[in-house]
């Protein structure tokens, strides 16, 4: 299935629970970088507090789309740990190829936990995690 925008806002106070409600809408997946907020800003105003209360209040979830290149899985080394699993899978196991996949899981799963337990240990901060990976 392929995602097209079926409508388009000039502000997202536009999109009310009503509007999307009465069209069936249960998941908003929207970009929002800088949309709601300006980038100096750290929390958001009582306005935009106010319209994700009223989208939780209706029962509709929100999922941010980010264009940050930090939040990118090769950052912190996820395909990695998947390509070195699925190509040490297809090296040791030539006979059995659908073992790539879950070696290539189990390889992403792996760095990431690696990377996580290297971050906790030196105090869990953003910038440590992304320096782990």
């Amino acid at each position: 299935m392929l995602l097209t925008p079926h409508w388009v806002f000039d502000d997202y106070t536009a999109v009310t629970p009503d509007f999307l409600r009465a069209h069936g809408v249960t998941l908003l997946l929207t970009d929002l970088d800088y949309t709601l907020a300006p980038k100096s800003v750290r929390e958001p105003d009582d306005a935009v507090r106010a319209w994700l209360a009223a989208l939780a209040a209706a029962g509709v979830l929100l999922q941010a789309v980010l264009n940050n290149a930090m939040a990118s899985p090769n950052v912190i080394g996820v395909n990695a740990g998947a390509g070195l699993a699925a190509l040490c899978a297809a090296a040791l196991w030539p006979a059995h190829p659908n073992a790539v996949q879950p070696a290539a899981f189990a390889g992403a799963l792996a760095a990431a936990l690696l990377v996580y337990g290297l971050a906790l240990g030196a105090g869990v901060s953003r910038t440590t995690l992304v320096l782990a990976g």
